[in-house]
Parts: C-alpha cells; structure tokens; sequence
C-alpha cells in the first residue's frame, strides 16, 4: 500500500504542480509519508520512475491483450486500428506522467524482452488475418507493425505538434500502417507459388 501511494502520489504532484516539481521530498509530502519511508522502498527519484513504468507497462499489456484477445472478427485494417486506438487511450490517461516516463526511462533490453507475451498475442492475430503466409513473412510484418503501432500511437497522444490533432495524428498512423499491410500483402501475393 505505501509504494502504491508513493507511486500514486507522483501523478498527483504533476497534476498540480508539473513535472519539474517531481522531486523525493515533494513525492514522500503528497504519499503522506516521511521521506525516510519513501527511502526505505525507493533509493532516488529514478528508482520511483522505473516502478511507475513497470506498473504503467503491465496495465498497458493487460489492456491490449485483451483488445487483442476481442477482435477476432476483425479483418487486418480494423484490428490495426482498434489496436492503435486502444495505446492511444492507454496513453492518454494519464499524458503529462507518461511523457515524463518515457523521456525518463532508458530503453532496456531487459524491459524489450518482457513485451514478448504480447507480441505473441499480436503474432497470433496476424497469423489468423494472414492464412497461407509463411511463418518468417509473418514474423516480419508483426515485428514491423508492432513497433510501428506503438511508437506512432504514443507519438500521436504525447508528442504531436499543436497544429496537428489527435484524429489527424490518428488518421496518419492508421494510414502508414495500411501502406505497410498492403506492401506486405502484395510481396506475400507475389512470393505465394503459382
């Protein structure tokens, strides 16, 4: 319960003040805990940005495997994009403290290697809206439409311009990754034995 309210209180100090006034002692203040408690489970702010990632991270998976596990009737171009606008929901919750995560926390292959269990949960769904496709063309497209999906999601919600909307920014994600499926659908058509 502490560390949750430590972590919880991190949201609470940019609603308020900004991310800049993300400091231990103002953190411990909003918990309502003594800074020693806060050391007690937390060495420096860094240590508290990463367990908020990691909590950040497993509600994301949670949720995308399940709109991933809830579209199966979906053709690919309506998967994608339920896909893309479930991550930009995800990160819109909460968008001042998931860019402060994310220009924060290093990219670490340990972290990489865990997204594994939803990108088979992706991989799987590509494999079903792509049936006669060989397992490397598959391997490829869901590597190359994962990373798309979620680096444009999130930069469609956290980092466009302001003379960019959400929908626009939406719209343009949706776009790159049809191009990319209909490149892909062409190559597999051309490769398939005749």
């Amino acid at each position: 319960m502490t560390v949750d309210a430590i972590l919880d209180a991190v949201s609470r100090v940019i609603g308020e003040e900004g991310a800049d006034a993300v400091t231990t002692n103002r953190v411990a203040a909003a918990a309502g805990v003594s800074i020693g408690t806060l050391y007690q489970y937390f060495a420096n702010k860094q240590e508290i940005f990463n367990a908020l990632h990691e909590r950040n991270f497993e509600r994301r998976v949670m949720e995308i495997r399940w709109v991933i596990q809830s579209t199966e009737e979906q053709s690919l171009a309506r998967f994608l994009a339920t896909v893309v606008d479930a991550i930009i929901a995800v990160r819109l919750e909460d968008p001042e403290l998931n860019r402060l995560l994310d220009a924060t926390i290093p990219k670490r292959l340990d972290f990489l290697n865990r997204t594994h269990p939803l990108s088979r949960d992706f991989h799987a769904a590509l494999v079903r809206r792509l049936p006669g496709a060989d397992a490397v063309a598959v391997d490829r497209i869901a590597f190359v439409l994962s990373h798309m999906i979620e680096s444009m999601a999130a930069a469609a919600a956290l980092w466009r311009p302001s003379t960019l909307t959400l929908d626009a920014a939406r719209a343009a994600t949706v776009d790159a990754l049809d191009a990319v499926v209909n490149r892909a659908l062409r190559d597999l058509v051309h490769r398939s034995p005749r």
